[in-house]
């Protein structure tokens, strides 16, 4: 039985990734940026790059709040997400595993705050930008790799990594107001 501050922390949990779902089928689509592609080709092919604010909150909750609930609400709400907001990316599996290695890779580096969570993101980010290359290579097939890593990939993941600093500072001031104490 979940005692009065793991039933806030669980409600708060809930509250906070369904906010960020409808957040990411609502606003995000608008927040998408179109950088130019570097082709190497000659191939021209413009795309929408968008901030994925719910794996910058799975990775950031994972570490501040519960790595338990992280894994568990980021399968569902990646689930969610794959069926309702985007093509499927495999967002379920990918938030899961991020959000079970957050936590783990907090304890092998030594920074503190900011600087952890962006160490931290580092290399969970990495494997969203693999999943995003081997999706783009299966389904652009007149695009090069050259062009889809530079043009597509490497967009989408400073785009993140910068989603994430942003996530957790917005989830170090919500965990404030209402608060809910860190697990670190």
């Amino acid at each position: 039985m979940l005692h009065s501050s793991g039933k806030r922390e669980l409600i708060f949990s809930i509250v906070l990734y369904t906010v960020f779902y409808l957040l990411t089928a609502s606003v995000v689509p608008y927040l998408g940026v179109r950088p130019d592609i570097l082709s190497f080709t000659g191939t021209e092919q413009i795309n929408t790059v968008k901030p994925d604010i719910m794996l910058s909150l799975v990775i950031c909750s994972a570490v501040l709040i519960s790595s338990k609930r992280s894994v568990v609400l980021g399968m569902i709400f990646g689930f969610v997400i794959d069926i309702t907001c985007s093509v499927p990316m495999f967002s379920s599996l990918t938030y899961c595993l991020c959000g079970h290695y957050a936590p783990r890779l907090s304890r092998f580096f030594a920074g503190r705050g900011v600087v952890n969570i962006v160490l931290i993101a580092i290399p969970l980010l990495l494997l969203r930008a693999v999943v995003s290359t081997f999706y783009l290579l299966g389904t652009w097939h007149n695009i090069s790799f050259p062009d889809i890593l530079f043009g597509a990939v490497l967009p989408e993941y400073l785009h993140n990594l910068i989603s994430v600093v942003i996530v957790y500072f917005v989830l170090i001031l919500l965990m404030r107001i209402f608060r809910i104490e860190k697990s670190v």
